[in-house]
């Protein structure tokens, strides 16, 4: 500190004393060196004065010495050399860095689209001692993850390693306020301070041309700002008018798999960051691989790849669930059938597509063909006898699903890395949903159909986090015979039935199913409830909804869901349905409490997350008991 007291007023200048000094290469633009209080920063990382003096400053960091050489006029330094490099420089006093006074053309890096990270460290000293919130959503795989919670230490100085694949936004919630920036791999250094942000490192300009852009994004482009920034911002301002209107036909697929060739895949996150979600300070969409496979798949503009696929998926669902014998052979009158079925679908789409017949008349069309093949029914009921309530057979539907829209995709002339991107996005929603390993039909998707290594290796590894799940034991003590409801059909007979057991202890009810995000999500956070309200003498109670029992199992072992004071029911279908009546329930998850007399408070309670919230409310309704 004595340091820098004694260089500011001599270097800085009278009357500045701002205990800053941040200098930009005027050639380039870029920020170079920043004078702190208690250290600098050079090359993106932090040094420690050893000696200041009016015409240099020695830093060091561990065995690495650097000699800075001051060229002063009118107290304003106005050069600087480090080593033999030499650089005019200039005060940054603007808010951003975007005035930059060369033109860069400079494409996005070459995309490998293999797993990399971007190492930033921020010095924040308004927010010293406090904690941040950090996110960089997975875009290959539409994953939401929880933000970083990162401790700034007593300087304001944060490390943080966020990996990535390619390009990507990264989020940084700082007590109250948000900045957003588009980072390529590689170091970075970040000063925020007094309404001042900016950024140094090799890749810095996009990252402060974003962030100018999202802080105020009516702001007019200066025309000093990257051309590929400016293909950025043009793809932001394209979008809007496809999803938020509802359209997801051809015209919004084309559109998006355009940007491909010149923006990287990963920067999908920037390209649903609209202005209006920045403006309203919401969390933008950001997953463009499940709006592809809905723009390919649901295609307003051709009603006869709509029927057709429905009936060839059906169809080729049947064959390879008699491939591998899960499924008897067709006879010789089911075969003749199916393929007189496909006839008709394919007759039917080639009247739709080309408007040979409208209205009424298509109508009398489809009437007259079905009365002169009534024995299409039989191969229709075989396919729809078919058992998909099996996860192992529902693979065999998603499998099929996969296998058209690659060939969709490939007519269209969709790059491999966008096919690979929406095959792994597809089995990882699988992965997801069921809480499983793969069956072996999407593990043949993945060994056949996809090309990039990293998303097969992101899947992979979901994959085998669930095969030892599986393969993992826990306190199976805390899954409840439905015996003890076997026979009731009334809603409020069927709770309270559930609940009596614990009579004189409060009950906290958690309705979730194994299929639903937000319930899961929320789960993360019991073993800090627990925590919070340990010596309350409360049941945690689970209903689960519609929810297949090896998926229901795993999900309780994944989030540690099997202490003591935990059950856990998995009621049929019809005794569910009842207490979700009785309960008045509409949404997942919803949270309930048993008092200590056995019944039900009409109000929800908060949810996990809420955790101050939740103690201050079981406090309150202890306090009337």
């Amino acid at each position: 500190m004595w340091l820098f007291a004694f260089f500011c007023p001599i270097v800085l200048g009278q009357g500045k004393g701002s205990g800053s000094l941040c200098l930009r290469d005027e050639a380039t633009g870029e920020w170079i060196i920043g004078l702190f209080d208690d250290f600098a920063v050079y090359d993106c990382a932090c040094w420690q004065y050893e000696s200041v003096s009016p015409k240099s400053v020695v830093l060091r960091n561990g065995d690495r010495r650097l000699v800075l050489r001051l060229t002063r006029k009118k107290d304003a330094v106005v050069g600087i050399a480090v080593g033999k490099e030499k650089h005019r420089v200039s005060e940054v006093t603007s808010p951003f860095l975007t005035d930059y006074p060369v033109a860069d053309e400079q494409p996005f890096a070459e995309q490998r689209y293999e797993q990399d990270s971007i190492v930033l460290t921020a010095y924040m000293p308004e927010l010293a001692g406090k904690e941040i919130q950090v996110a960089v959503s997975d875009v290959l795989l539409g994953k939401d993850p929880e933000p970083l919670q990162l401790p700034v230490d007593d300087r304001g100085v944060v490390t943080m390693v966020l990996p990535v694949i390619g390009p990507q936004e990264v989020n940084l919630s700082l007590d109250g306020s948000r900045l957003m920036a588009v980072m390529e791999p590689g170091n970075y250094f970040l000063f925020r301070r007094n309404g001042q942000t900016l950024v140094m490192g090799r890749a810095s300009r996009l990252a402060n041309e974003t962030m100018a852009y999202f802080e105020d994004p009516a702001k007019e482009r200066h025309e000093g700002w990257s051309k590929r920034f400016a293909s950025y911002v043009d793809r932001i301002n394209e979008i809007p008018s496809y999803f938020s209107n509802g359209r997801q036909g051809s015209d919004a697929s084309e559109s998006l798999l355009v940007m491909t060739p010149d923006v990287p895949l990963s920067l999908a996150g920037g390209f649903s960051s609209l202005k209006a979600c920045i403006q309203a300070k919401q969390r933008p969409p950001y997953n463009i691989a499940k709006k592809i496979i809905y723009a390919i798949t649901i295609n307003p503009d051709e009603p006869d790849r709509k029927i057709y696929y429905n009936i060839t998926r059906r169809m080729d669902l049947m064959g390879a669930m008699i491939a591998d014998g899960v499924e008897r052979p067709l006879t010789k009158r089911e075969r003749a059938s199916l393929e007189r079925m496909d006839e008709v679908y394919e007759e039917e789409a080639r009247v739709i597509s080309g408007n040979l017949l409208d209205g009424d008349a298509l109508q009398t069309w489809r009437d007259s063909l079905g009365k002169t093949i009534p024995y299409v029914e039989e191969g229709e009921q075989r396919i729809n006898a078919l058992d998909l309530t099996q996860p192992d057979h529902q693979g065999y539907v998603d499998e099929i699903a996969i296998r058209h829209i690659l060939e969709y995709a490939h007519e269209r002339g969709y790059p491999q890395v966008l096919c690979d991107a929406v095959v792994a996005q597809m089995l990882y929603d699988w992965l997801d949903h069921e809480r499983l390993p793969l069956p072996k039909t999407l593990q043949r998707v993945l060994d056949t159909q996809m090309v990039n290594t990293t998303f097969k290796q992101k899947v992979l590894d979901a994959h085998s986090h669930y095969l030892a799940l599986s393969k993992a034991s826990f306190n199976e003590d805390v899954l409840k015979d439905n015996k003890v409801v076997e026979g009731l059909t009334d809603g409020k007979q069927i709770l309270d039935r559930l609940v009596e057991p614990y009579r004189g202890r409060l009950v906290y009810i958690d309705f979730w199913g194994t299929w639903c995000g937000p319930c899961k999500a929320n789960m993360r956070h019991m073993p800090e409830v627990h925590e919070a309200l340990a010596g309350r003498d409360i049941v945690y109670l689970y209903l689960a909804d519609n929810s297949p029992e090896d998926s229901w199992r795993n999900a309780i072992k994944e989030y540690g869901l099997d202490d003591a004071n935990t059950v856990h029911y998995n009621l049929p279908i019809e005794q569910n349905e009842a207490v979700k009546q009785y309960v008045g329930l509409f949404q997942f998850p919803t949270y309930k409490l048993v008092n200590r007399r056995g019944e039900l408070l009409p109000d929800d309670m908060p949810t996990p997350r809420e955790i101050d919230r939740l103690k201050q409310k079981i406090e309150e309704i202890d306090a009337q008991e």
